[in-house]
């Protein structure tokens, strides 16, 4: 019978313990006898002090507003869209009124970055917070932020600095958990916004604004350990992102990517598709799903990425020892009351999903009838709350190694 809330690693003979996620719950994987010390454990990040943030919840709102400005610099940014210099290199720019003026542009009543036309979600406070909330969802469903032989990867050397790049870095949470983890290590975050954080980072993080569909070329060899996390929306040429990373990987370097394929599942891991309003099985997440994946494939972006990122690793042949697992996340709370970590992890979800719908008025803008998407988010975000079918979303985690 298959787990309520489940993780399906594929663990190699050649492949440690350690180097596996966490499971979430004992009783989906009772033979795992590897002791809790052995989890890798990342140490909360400083918040600055900041008296005007509010406590309100984040998903009470359909609107965003524009990046904070905190008194001084949070750190700075290199914008690379038209110069692209040598990296890593010192950050020359301050988030200021004129960088937000010329990086961000409101649709639909958020702002969103003004540099792709591929990737329509949101980059504003609330979108923010809404990564930064996935994110600890994510850490407490693995128990760990990233998998394979990181620290094997990252142990200090006599050669270069050992360097992390975090590509889509949102929020950029992860990359600043990185380099608190790994002090020794420069961790540079690229994404097409320049998203302030509440976070403080530490001094070898630094966040450079580009668009990774223009190239990476200016990175070539520079790397050990490159990350990726549901990305694939804003992907033109996901495979060629692949063939570029393998470039910019040094040899022995780690690869890690997650993506969502953005499609419904029932408990037996069967896509449930959309089926027209009134029959017995129809449910509004799969029709809204469906809808955004058109929409996103309207805009260029490649969502068939959680399906094909294994195989276009293993056939590659700059890659090497090639890993991947799957995590079923529940959309709802719709265990029964014994079940409470299983509600816990389901009620992150829902709360993600809700804010994620609000935030796909940006993909939407422009793409269907008003009327025809303001009755589906109202009916979808009904249902989600009221989690009345068990529903759950799957994740895609692959690791590989760049060949030595």
């Amino acid at each position: 019978m298959l787990s309520r809330f489940s993780i399906h690693p594929r663990r190699p003979a050649s492949t440690s313990r350690r180097q596996q996620p966490r499971p979430p719950f004992p009783h989906n994987t009772p033979d795992d006898d590897t002791p809790a010390s052995d989890y890798h454990y990342s140490p909360p990040v400083p918040r600055r002090d900041d008296a005007s943030s509010s406590t309100s919840s984040p998903f009470h709102s359909s609107l965003g507003s524009p990046p904070s400005m905190y008194p001084g610099p949070a750190f700075t940014y290199d914008f690379t869209a038209h110069a692209r210099p040598a990296s890593p290199t010192p950050s020359v720019y301050s988030l200021t009124s004129s960088t937000i003026e010329r990086s961000f542009k409101k649709v639909a009543g958020r702002f969103v970055n003004a540099r792709s036309d591929v990737y329509g979600l949101p980059a504003d406070d609330l979108e923010v917070k809404r990564l930064d909330n996935q994110h600890y969802m994510f850490k407490s469903i693995w128990g760990s932020i990233y998998f394979g032989p990181v620290e094997e990867v990252l142990a200090p050397s006599d050669g270069p600095q050992k360097a992390i790049l975090d590509l889509g870095c949102g929020s950029g949470l992860w990359a600043i958990e990185m380099a608190t983890m790994f002090p020794h290590c420069t961790v540079v975050g690229v994404d097409l916004a320049p998203i302030q954080t509440s976070y403080i980072p530490p001094p070898n993080f630094r966040v450079e604004v580009d668009d990774v569909n223009l190239g990476l070329e200016h990175f070539e060899g520079q790397f050990d350990l490159v990350h990726s996390r549901f990305i694939s929306t804003g992907i033109k040429d996901y495979f060629g992102l692949i063939d570029q990373i393998s470039r910019v990987l040094r040899p022995g370097g780690l690869l890690l990517l997650h993506e969502t394929d953005f499609r419904a599942y029932d408990s037996k891991h069967e896509i449930i598709e959309p089926v027209e309003y009134g029959h017995p099985r129809h449910a509004f997440l799969p029709h809204f799903l469906a809808k955004f994946r058109s929409a996103a494939h309207a805009r260029r972006g490649n969502l068939d990425a959680a399906w094909l990122t294994e195989g276009w690793l293993s056939e590659h042949r700059a890659y090497v020892d090639v890993d991947t697992f799957d995590s079923w996340v529940p959309t709802g709370q719709f265990f029964p009351p014994e079940c409470q970590q299983e509600n816990v992890v389901g009620g992150m979800m829902r709360n993600d999903l809700t804010a994620f719908i609000f935030s796909c008025r940006t993909v939407f803008e422009g793409y269907g009838a008003p009327d025809e998407l303001e009755f589906l988010e109202r009916n979808v975000l009904a249902e989600v709350e009221a989690a009345r079918i068990p529903m759950w979303m799957r994740v895609k985690s692959v690791w590989a190694r760049r060949r030595s």
